[in-house]
Formats: C-alpha cells, structure tokens, sequence
C-alpha cells in the first residue's frame, strides 16, 4: 500500500513537471538540434563517405547550429506554442526567485536580474545548449574548413 501511494505520489510529480510549456519548448530545442546532428552522423558512418563531403556536412551543421543560436529560438516557440495549445497547456514561463548574491566589498555592483522569463529561459538554457553544441563540434572536429578541389 505504501509502495503504491509513493509511486503514485511521484507519478503526479512527473506529470507536473513534464506538462508545462518549459519542457514542451526544451523538447523542441533539443528535437531541432538532434535532428540535424542526427543526420550527419549516420552519413559520416557509412562505408561509401567521402572526406570531402564528410567535411562539408561537419562545416554546414556547424553553420546551421550558428544561424539557429539567432533564429532558432522563435522558430522552436512558435512550435512549442502550437504543441501546448493542441494538449491544452497555457502558454507561460514558470516564475522564479530572484536570488540576491551577498556582496563581499563595499565597490562590488549589483548585477541586474533578468526579470522577463522568457529572456531568462532563452539566455540560461537555449543559448547555453546551442553554444555547447557549436563547442562540441569544434572540440571534436578542430576548425572546421571545407576543402575545395
């Protein structure tokens, strides 16, 4: 019986946590960056790739996660926006504390929160993930060039 109530218990707290519009619009982010890294990778794993292209496709995916950073997050709204309005989730970024930083020094600035959800979410988790990934790239590849005949 307690089994129960504790599994039941988490249950709707995942369900709480997965039926809000952040994860809705994270999903979308993740889906567009993986579906890109998804393709070129299963080309640069067959028998017949040729360097040439393979670094074509390196360098182009490295270009559209660039052109994504700045277009990608309205692209990828617009889409969470249609997915909540099909499963009835209201359209709004979770509030959070506005934590304060204890200064150590009297010269030390406040730092201005970011106030607008949105911005914060943009800032802390979409540009965050899209720079990773342009990083992961360069890290693995080095400097990307394509090679011209």
């Amino acid at each position: 019986m307690a089994n129960d109530l504790m599994a039941k218990s988490e249950a709707n707290s995942l369900l709480n946590e997965i039926s809000n519009y952040e994860f809705i619009l994270s999903l979308v982010i993740w889906y567009d960056i993986l579906e890109k890294v998804n393709i070129v990778s299963k080309n640069l794993q067959s028998q017949n790739m040729e360097i040439r292209t393979s670094i074509k496709m390196v360098y182009g995916l490295l270009e559209h996660l660039k052109q994504y950073k700045t277009t990608g997050f309205n692209s990828a709204k617009n889409k969470a926006n249609k997915l909540a309005s099909e499963i009835d989730i209201p359209i709004i970024f979770k509030c959070c504390r506005i934590r304060k930083k204890k200064k150590m020094f009297s010269y030390e600035h406040d730092d201005e929160p970011i106030s607008n959800e949105e911005d914060r979410f943009r800032i802390d988790y979409f540009q965050v993930i899209v720079n990773r990934a342009i990083e992961s790239i360069n890290k693995r590849f080095g400097p990307v060039r394509i090679i011209f005949e």
